[in-house]
């Protein structure tokens, strides 16, 4: 299944950068693209 993860946040190693990369990386691991 494709997935779009938008993230409007300026700076990339804020805590929602953080959740949007572990959100991208659980997805990708399940075979999500």
């Amino acid at each position: 299944m494709k997935v779009l993860v938008v993230l409007a946040h300026p700076e990339p190693q804020s805590f929602n950068g953080s959740l949007f990369q572990m959100s991208v990386n659980e997805l990708e691991a399940q075979g999500h693209q």
